[in-house]
Protein backbone atom coordinates (compact mmCIF):
# COMPACT_ATOMS: atom_id res chain seq x y z
CA UNK A 1 0.00 0.00 0.00
CA UNK A 2 1.23 3.35 -0.84
CA UNK A 3 1.99 5.84 2.20
CA UNK A 4 2.10 9.25 0.53
CA UNK A 5 -0.34 11.75 1.44
CA UNK A 6 -2.65 11.32 -1.55
CA UNK A 7 -5.35 8.73 -1.66
CA UNK A 8 -4.60 5.94 -4.39
CA UNK A 9 -7.64 5.65 -5.63
CA UNK A 10 -8.62 5.78 -9.29
CA UNK A 11 -11.51 3.74 -11.33
CA UNK A 12 -8.86 1.18 -12.59
CA UNK A 13 -7.62 0.14 -9.36
CA UNK A 14 -11.16 -0.75 -7.95
CA UNK A 15 -12.81 -2.29 -10.70
CA UNK A 16 -13.46 -5.66 -9.05
CA UNK A 17 -16.33 -4.76 -7.28
CA UNK A 18 -19.62 -5.33 -9.22
CA UNK A 19 -21.77 -3.51 -5.99
CA UNK A 20 -21.59 -0.21 -7.62
CA UNK A 21 -24.25 -0.55 -10.10
CA UNK A 22 -26.86 -1.66 -7.65
CA UNK A 23 -26.22 0.69 -5.43
CA UNK A 24 -26.75 3.31 -7.94
CA UNK A 25 -29.86 2.05 -8.66
CA UNK A 26 -31.39 0.55 -5.39
CA UNK A 27 -29.50 2.16 -3.21
CA UNK A 28 -27.86 -0.87 -1.93
CA UNK A 29 -25.60 -3.17 -3.15
CA UNK A 30 -23.46 -6.07 -1.97
CA UNK A 31 -19.30 -7.36 -2.15
CA UNK A 32 -19.47 -10.35 -2.01
CA UNK A 33 -16.12 -12.37 0.17
CA UNK A 34 -14.57 -12.65 -2.91
CA UNK A 35 -14.54 -9.70 -3.90
CA UNK A 36 -13.10 -8.95 -0.94
CA UNK A 37 -10.52 -10.99 -1.07
CA UNK A 38 -9.09 -10.27 -4.66
CA UNK A 39 -9.09 -6.27 -3.62
CA UNK A 40 -6.69 -7.49 -0.24
CA UNK A 41 -5.05 -9.58 -2.72
CA UNK A 42 -4.18 -7.25 -5.41
CA UNK A 43 -3.39 -3.70 -3.07
CA UNK A 44 -1.67 -5.72 0.44
CA UNK A 45 -0.55 -8.87 -1.02
CA UNK A 46 -1.33 -12.32 0.14
CA UNK A 47 0.06 -11.25 3.68
CA UNK A 48 -2.69 -9.77 4.89
CA UNK A 49 -3.81 -10.79 8.28
CA UNK A 50 -6.97 -11.67 8.41
CA UNK A 51 -6.13 -13.84 11.50
CA UNK A 52 -4.78 -10.42 13.55
CA UNK A 53 -7.75 -8.33 12.07
CA UNK A 54 -10.26 -11.05 13.23
CA UNK A 55 -9.42 -11.45 16.69
CA UNK A 56 -8.98 -7.68 17.66
CA UNK A 57 -12.53 -7.99 18.14
CA UNK A 58 -11.73 -10.01 20.97
CA UNK A 59 -10.65 -7.30 22.93
CA UNK A 60 -13.13 -4.60 22.60
CA UNK A 61 -15.52 -2.60 25.42
CA UNK A 62 -18.88 -2.71 26.49
CA UNK A 63 -21.35 -0.32 24.96
CA UNK A 64 -22.42 1.11 28.55
CA UNK A 65 -25.04 3.69 26.69
CA UNK A 66 -27.74 1.49 26.37
CA UNK A 67 -31.07 2.44 26.91
CA UNK A 68 -32.95 -0.71 27.23
CA UNK A 69 -29.93 -1.91 29.90
CA UNK A 70 -28.60 -4.44 27.63
CA UNK A 71 -25.36 -5.58 27.87
CA UNK A 72 -25.26 -7.67 24.85
CA UNK A 73 -23.00 -5.28 22.53
CA UNK A 74 -19.37 -4.38 22.69
CA UNK A 75 -17.31 -1.82 20.42
CA UNK A 76 -14.83 0.39 20.00
CA UNK A 77 -15.04 3.80 17.82
CA UNK A 78 -12.53 5.74 15.47
CA UNK A 79 -12.72 8.49 13.15
CA UNK A 80 -10.84 9.97 10.11
CA UNK A 81 -11.52 13.00 8.11
CA UNK A 82 -10.07 13.83 4.91
CA UNK A 83 -9.43 17.75 5.21
CA UNK A 84 -9.30 18.53 1.13
CA UNK A 85 -10.47 16.44 -1.84
CA UNK A 86 -8.28 13.67 -3.11
CA UNK A 87 -6.22 13.57 0.55
CA UNK A 88 -5.97 10.30 2.26
CA UNK A 89 -8.26 9.60 5.41
CA UNK A 90 -5.85 10.34 8.49
CA UNK A 91 -7.14 9.88 12.20
CA UNK A 92 -8.71 12.32 14.19
CA UNK A 93 -8.33 12.88 17.92
CA UNK A 94 -11.28 11.49 19.81
CA UNK A 95 -14.58 12.63 20.23
CA UNK A 96 -17.61 11.72 21.32
CA UNK A 97 -20.18 9.59 18.80
CA UNK A 98 -23.22 11.74 18.39
CA UNK A 99 -27.02 10.57 16.75
CA UNK A 100 -30.04 12.67 17.08
CA UNK A 101 -33.14 11.16 18.24
CA UNK A 102 -34.04 11.18 14.52
CA UNK A 103 -32.03 8.64 13.26
CA UNK A 104 -31.43 6.42 16.88
CA UNK A 105 -34.44 6.63 18.93
CA UNK A 106 -32.85 4.26 21.58
CA UNK A 107 -29.45 5.70 22.17
CA UNK A 108 -29.25 9.30 20.52
CA UNK A 109 -29.56 12.66 21.68
CA UNK A 110 -26.04 12.51 23.86
CA UNK A 111 -22.32 12.53 23.48
CA UNK A 112 -21.11 8.59 23.92
CA UNK A 113 -17.77 8.02 24.57
CA UNK A 114 -16.66 4.73 23.49
CA UNK A 115 -13.16 2.51 23.86
CA UNK A 116 -11.13 4.11 20.71
CA UNK A 117 -9.92 1.45 18.36
CA UNK A 118 -6.51 0.75 18.94
CA UNK A 119 -4.03 2.17 16.12
CA UNK A 120 -2.22 -1.04 15.54
CA UNK A 121 -6.11 -2.21 14.12
CA UNK A 122 -6.24 1.20 12.10
CA UNK A 123 -3.15 1.31 11.02
CA UNK A 124 -3.14 -2.05 9.22
CA UNK A 125 -3.21 -2.02 5.62
CA UNK A 126 -5.89 -4.03 5.44
CA UNK A 127 -7.97 -1.53 7.51
CA UNK A 128 -7.07 1.53 5.32
CA UNK A 129 -7.85 -0.20 1.83
CA UNK A 130 -11.14 -1.09 3.17
CA UNK A 131 -11.23 2.40 4.12
CA UNK A 132 -10.44 3.45 0.85
CA UNK A 133 -12.56 1.00 -1.40
CA UNK A 134 -15.52 2.31 0.75
CA UNK A 135 -14.11 5.97 -0.06
CA UNK A 136 -13.93 5.02 -3.85
CA UNK A 137 -17.38 3.39 -4.43
CA UNK A 138 -18.79 6.63 -2.76
CA UNK A 139 -17.09 8.47 -4.93
CA UNK A 140 -18.02 7.17 -8.17
CA UNK A 141 -21.76 8.02 -6.94
CA UNK A 142 -20.94 11.45 -5.38
CA UNK A 143 -17.87 12.64 -6.63
CA UNK A 144 -14.58 13.58 -4.87
CA UNK A 145 -15.52 14.92 -1.55
CA UNK A 146 -14.14 15.87 1.64
CA UNK A 147 -15.18 13.45 4.18
CA UNK A 148 -15.90 12.53 7.92
CA UNK A 149 -15.31 9.07 8.64
CA UNK A 150 -16.23 6.77 11.46
CA UNK A 151 -14.99 3.31 11.87
CA UNK A 152 -16.83 0.99 14.38
CA UNK A 153 -15.93 -2.49 15.39
CA UNK A 154 -19.36 -4.33 16.79
CA UNK A 155 -19.63 -7.40 18.58
CA UNK A 156 -23.19 -8.80 19.28
CA UNK A 157 -23.42 -11.42 21.85
CA UNK A 158 -26.65 -13.85 22.59
CA UNK A 159 -27.08 -16.55 25.19
CA UNK A 160 -29.92 -18.87 26.32
CA UNK A 161 -31.16 -15.85 28.68
CA UNK A 162 -30.30 -12.71 26.81
CA UNK A 163 -31.06 -13.18 22.61
CA UNK A 164 -28.53 -9.83 20.83
CA UNK A 165 -29.97 -6.92 19.26
CA UNK A 166 -27.88 -5.66 16.26
CA UNK A 167 -29.89 -2.86 15.69
CA UNK A 168 -32.00 -2.56 18.77
CA UNK A 169 -33.78 0.77 17.67
CA UNK A 170 -35.07 -0.75 14.69
CA UNK A 171 -35.31 0.40 11.11
CA UNK A 172 -33.47 3.40 10.85
CA UNK A 173 -31.21 5.67 8.75
CA UNK A 174 -27.24 6.18 10.67
CA UNK A 175 -27.71 10.42 9.68
CA UNK A 176 -24.96 10.01 7.34
CA UNK A 177 -24.53 9.52 3.40
CA UNK A 178 -22.88 6.30 2.86
CA UNK A 179 -22.60 2.75 5.49
CA UNK A 180 -20.54 0.03 4.83
CA UNK A 181 -21.31 -3.02 7.07
CA UNK A 182 -18.75 -5.77 6.66
CA UNK A 183 -19.58 -9.68 8.19
CA UNK A 184 -15.69 -10.71 10.47
CA UNK A 185 -17.57 -13.73 12.20
CA UNK A 186 -20.81 -15.50 12.95
CA UNK A 187 -19.78 -17.95 15.84
CA UNK A 188 -22.58 -20.55 16.85
CA UNK A 189 -25.98 -18.12 16.39
CA UNK A 190 -29.01 -18.20 14.14
CA UNK A 191 -30.78 -14.81 13.27
CA UNK A 192 -28.75 -11.62 11.97
CA UNK A 193 -31.37 -11.43 9.08
CA UNK A 194 -30.86 -7.65 7.56
CA UNK A 195 -34.24 -6.22 6.19
CA UNK A 196 -33.85 -3.15 3.53
CA UNK A 197 -36.49 -0.70 3.03
CA UNK A 198 -36.30 1.72 -0.24
CA UNK A 199 -38.07 5.05 -0.58
CA UNK A 200 -40.23 3.17 -3.05
CA UNK A 201 -41.52 0.85 0.13
CA UNK A 202 -39.99 -2.51 -1.57
CA UNK A 203 -38.10 -4.46 1.21
CA UNK A 204 -35.27 -6.46 0.37
CA UNK A 205 -34.10 -9.23 2.83
CA UNK A 206 -31.06 -11.19 2.87
CA UNK A 207 -28.23 -12.69 5.29
CA UNK A 208 -24.78 -11.75 5.23
CA UNK A 209 -23.17 -15.58 5.92
CA UNK A 210 -19.94 -15.37 4.68
CA UNK A 211 -17.11 -13.82 6.32
CA UNK A 212 -15.39 -10.25 4.39
CA UNK A 213 -18.89 -10.11 3.17
CA UNK A 214 -19.98 -6.41 3.04
CA UNK A 215 -23.03 -4.73 2.59
CA UNK A 216 -23.36 -1.01 1.08
CA UNK A 217 -25.94 1.83 1.55
CA UNK A 218 -27.00 5.15 0.38
CA UNK A 219 -28.09 6.42 3.92
CA UNK A 220 -30.13 9.07 1.91
CA UNK A 221 -32.09 6.72 0.17
CA UNK A 222 -32.46 3.53 2.41
CA UNK A 223 -33.43 2.83 6.15
CA UNK A 224 -32.02 -0.96 7.59
CA UNK A 225 -32.43 -3.03 10.41
CA UNK A 226 -30.93 -6.38 11.74
CA UNK A 227 -32.84 -8.62 13.48
CA UNK A 228 -32.08 -10.36 16.72
CA UNK A 229 -29.03 -13.61 16.84
CA UNK A 230 -29.59 -16.45 19.28
CA UNK A 231 -27.58 -19.05 20.11
CA UNK A 232 -27.65 -22.42 18.32
CA UNK A 233 -25.71 -24.17 21.55
CA UNK A 234 -26.17 -22.06 24.04
CA UNK A 235 -23.51 -24.21 25.83
CA UNK A 236 -21.00 -22.36 23.28
CA UNK A 237 -20.17 -18.45 23.09
CA UNK A 238 -22.78 -17.02 20.78
CA UNK A 239 -21.69 -13.76 18.93
CA UNK A 240 -21.56 -11.70 15.56
CA UNK A 241 -19.00 -9.39 14.78
CA UNK A 242 -19.16 -6.56 12.14
CA UNK A 243 -17.34 -3.50 11.04
CA UNK A 244 -19.42 -0.54 9.91
CA UNK A 245 -17.38 2.27 8.16
CA UNK A 246 -19.47 5.45 7.72
CA UNK A 247 -19.02 8.44 5.57
CA UNK A 248 -20.46 11.70 5.87
CA UNK A 249 -19.38 14.70 3.25
CA UNK A 250 -18.41 17.81 4.59
CA UNK A 251 -19.19 20.32 1.78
Amino acid sequence: MTQTTRSPVSVGRFDIFNSIDSLKSDGYGLVSSLEMTALLNRFVGPQWAWGTFRESWNNLGVDTFMADSGTYRRRSYSTFDARAQHDRLERTEPRPHFQSTNYNRLNGGIDRVFMQTPSEVTDMPMMRIILEGFRFICEAQSGPRKWHCQVHQFRITATAAQNGFPTPEGLHRDGVDWVLIMLIARNNISGGKTTILGQDGRETELTMMRPMSALLLNDNRVQHAVSSISPIDPAKPSYRDTLVVTLTGLD
